[in-house]
Formats: structure tokens, sequence, C-alpha cells
């Protein structure tokens, strides 16, 4: 290989056919001439995005203890202690976008499912399909659609696994995240759905906006 080619190297990563971008390897070179294109919207480093400290978090205890639930049915205060079940969220698919989900848990009757793609294993050549490693994805699909604890508690759960075991995500993971999940709505055949990103962090870009919108449309 030549000087200059060494100088120009560019590998690619990971494309998303859903979302439009991908991420590559770009030596400096390559990266100046990529950012000069002018159909190409932003550059933009694959840093972590989510930085979180480790949790041990567990499924919330039964009602009526559960301020949270107790706090969604009642407008007025003082709280009465209790929660209503109006709704179950029977024909409802929820995305659970977070650390994974532990399947087999008690509180999900089997409605508890893998999405088909883990944006992590993918990125590290792991192989949990979705399972949780950490706890907090748990929690919050329970909090979401668990038998006890959630609000919903006939939903279709699918972990799309987006944070590593330290509950970090890259910008990648977060897009390949929701690049799955525009492929996995296809297959189901119009029911209605919601994703849940408990996540926060201070990084942004419009990579990860225009596939917000594209999970959104």
């Amino acid at each position: 290989m030549s000087r200059n080619r060494r100088k120009f190297a560019a590998t690619v990563v990971r494309s998303f056919f859903s979302i439009r971008c991908m991420t590559a390897r770009l030596s400096p070179k390559a990266l100046k001439w990529v950012t000069r294109r002018k159909l190409v919207m932003e550059v933009k480093e694959d840093e972590y995005i989510i930085f979180r400290s480790r949790s041990k978090l567990g499924l919330v205890p039964p009602a009526p203890e559960q301020w949270h639930l107790d706090r969604l049915d009642q407008k007025s205060l003082p709280l009465d202690g209790s929660f209503t079940v109006n709704f179950t969220g029977s024909n409802v698919d929820v995305y659970v976008l977070d650390s994974g989900i532990n399947y087999e848990h008690k509180v999900f009757n089997g409605r508890a499912h893998y999405a088909g793609c883990d944006p992590v294993d993918e990125e590290r050549g792991e192989k949990k399909a979705g399972r949780d490693c950490d706890g907090h994805g748990t929690h919050i699909a329970g909090l979401i659609g668990g038998s006890g604890t959630g609000v919903a508690r006939g939903v279709t759960l699918f972990s799309v696994r987006i944070l590593d075991c330290g509950l970090r995500a890259t910008q990648s993971t977060l897009i390949g995240g929701l690049e799955c999940v525009v492929e996995h709505r296809k297959s189901r055949n119009g029911t209605r759905a919601i994703i849940n990103l408990a996540i926060a962090g201070t990084q942004t870009s419009m990579g990860i906006n225009k596939a917000l919108q594209e999970a959104l449309d």
C-alpha cells in the first residue's frame, strides 16, 4: 500500500440502512475529505454519551405501597394508597431500550421477549441477546408492565439492549437500538407500540435526532 493510501484510510464498521448513517474508522485525511461532502449532514465521534453509576435496582414492592402507581391514577392529594387498573395494554408492544430484560422474571409472565437484535452484542461480539446484566432494564420493564408492579400489566415487552453492563452507551448503540425497533415493527402487523428510553446524557447529534424521528414515524 502506498504512503498516500495509508494516509487516506477508511473502514466502515457498521451501516444503518433504516436511518441512513454509518460508523467508520477514518484517518485524519479521510475525515477531512468526508466532512467536506455536501451530502454528509454530520460527522461526529462515536463516543460514550450515557454515563450512569452501576445500579443494583430490584423490582419495586407490590401495591399499594408503590407511590408511582398511586400517583398516576389520582390527580388530587393526599394519595389514597391504591391503584385502580382500568387498562392493561394487552394489544400494545413496548420496546425497552436499556440494559436488557430478565425474561424469566416471574412478574412478566412470559410477556418479555428479545426484539431480535442487541446493538451491544453486535459492537462487542457478546451473546447476551438482550438479557440484562445490570438490573436497570428489568427494573424499568417492571415499572412499565410487571404484574403487580407495572402501569400496563398486559403489554408485550421487547428488550433492545443499548446499555452495557456498566450502563454506558455509544451513539452507535443508541442509533442501532432505534433501527432495531424500526425493523422489528415490520413483523408486528400494525400493533400499537411505545418506545421507552430511560436514559440521560449531555451529548446529542443530528444522527440521533434523525434516528428518533425515523423510529417515531
